[in-house]
């Protein structure tokens, strides 16, 4: 009986051991998923998002409201909105607004291979453990 007691604790030992691996690497993935999808949003809504809320909160160097203007005009305002202001005001510009979304897409692929880097760090740490 004694023998048998030994054997059974030792598979219920390996059972847990088993089932922690499965579980932290379920655990992993989730968070290196989530990284890497956030990544892609960034990427992919960024500069559209930033633009949206330019257009609806945004001023030109007018004083006039960029929701109010239209065409070009919007576009520009937009752009030198989010790049600081206008040139003139001593903000950046449009070169610093479309800097600022043609940052959108590598600072997006950037959170994405992070988490998915920092995912298989993790990964690889727990399997050795």
């Amino acid at each position: 009986m004694k023998e048998i007691k030994i054997n059974i604790d030792k598979f219920s030992a390996i059972l847990e051991i088993e089932y922690d691996e499965k579980r932290a690497n379920k655990i992993v993935g989730g968070i290196s998923g989530a990284g890497v999808l956030a990544g892609a949003g960034v990427a992919a809504f960024g500069p559209t998002a930033a633009m949206a809320i330019a257009t609806t909160f945004g001023t030109a160097s007018t004083g006039t409201a960029i929701s109010a203007l239209s065409g070009a005009a919007a576009t520009n305002a937009a752009l030198a909105w989010l790049g600081g202001g206008a040139l003139t005001a001593g903000g950046g510009g449009m070169a610093a607004g479309s800097a600022l979304l043609g940052l959108a897409g590598p600072l997006g692929w950037a959170i994405g291979g992070s988490a998915l880097i920092g995912g298989a760090v993790l990964a690889n740490k727990k399997i050795k453990r």
